[in-house]
């Protein structure tokens, strides 16, 4: 569904030169749950506007269904770390924007909202407004927002981030069950590996900047996960360990080759 084909990203000009990222190549399945986890500035964030079109790639392409990304795409949604509600707007009409936005019947996708806020909990919340909501009931709203139009691929750019910790946890839990549901192609920037670990199928490990693909790891493990009893727990564990390995040595083989080249 997406690939990533040597892909570098450098910002700024001439002694302001920013290598934020550096021969990246990646495949990712249709209907395939992929994490990047990696240290701040290492250019996930970056790699995934790049999949998204919103900036163009220094070098290299990537391509979404077998078509180049050349800018943004309406079979291509987003959510941010900040739900970006519109506050004069209830929360079913925020759900209805890119409805609107694409200039499509309104009517036809009312129903799919609310089945789309039943399906997040939030069912009897379609009049209120984003300020009568909380943390997390927001970013349930944007979730809904993005899925409206059954968009070929999801990319999340930490967007539990600023949650608390319980529902960060609840609302991992709740991502895993519509994606049970909702099947698509999900790439899913965090820092937290252990939600890397209890969402994807796979997980993406990058290098200290400029940012690059060290290692991929795969979670072949049944949904839903969690770290209770019953839950996989000694599994997750495992791998959770793993990438703390990965990402908390003190110095990679890369970095390595960079300071004795």
């Amino acid at each position: 569904m997406i690939r990533v084909d040597g892909v570098s990203q450098v910002f700024g000009l001439r002694d302001d030169i920013v290598h934020a990222l550096d021969d990246v190549s990646l495949d990712i399945g249709t209907n395939e749950f992929v994490t990047l986890v990696g240290r701040s500035g290492c250019g996930k964030s970056t790699l995934l506007r790049l999949i998204a079109g919103l900036v163009p790639a220094s070098r290299g392409e990537i391509s979404v269904a077998g078509t180049p990304v050349k800018g943004p795409r309406r079979d291509v949604a987003m959510v941010f770390q900040s739900p970006a509600l519109l506050p004069w707007r209830n929360v079913i009409d925020n759900v209805l924007l890119p409805i609107e936005v694409m200039k499509l019947d309104k009517s036809r996708y009312r129903n799919e909202a609310g089945e789309l806020l039943e399906l997040v909990g939030l069912a009897g919340f379609e009049r209120r407004q984003p300020h009568e909501l909380s943390g997390g009931m927001q970013q349930r709203v944007a979730l809904c927002r993005s899925l409206i139009y059954k968009p070929k691929v999801l990319l999340m750019d930490e967007p539990f981030a600023a949650l608390d910790a319980l529902t960060r946890e609840e609302l991992s839990l709740e991502l895993q069950r519509i994606f049970s549901e909702h099947r698509t192609t999900i790439v899913f920037v965090t820092h937290s590996i252990t939600e890397a670990v209890l969402l994807a199928d796979r997980v993406a490990v990058m290098t200290p900047r400029p940012g690059r693909i060290a290692e991929i790891v795969t979670v072949d493990l049944p949904r839903p996960r969690s770290l209770g009893e019953g839950g996989n727990s000694a599994e997750l564990a495992h791998a959770i360990a793993h990438l703390h390995e990965l990402l908390f040595q003190p110095a990679s083989a890369f970095e390595r080759e960079q300071a004795h080249p």
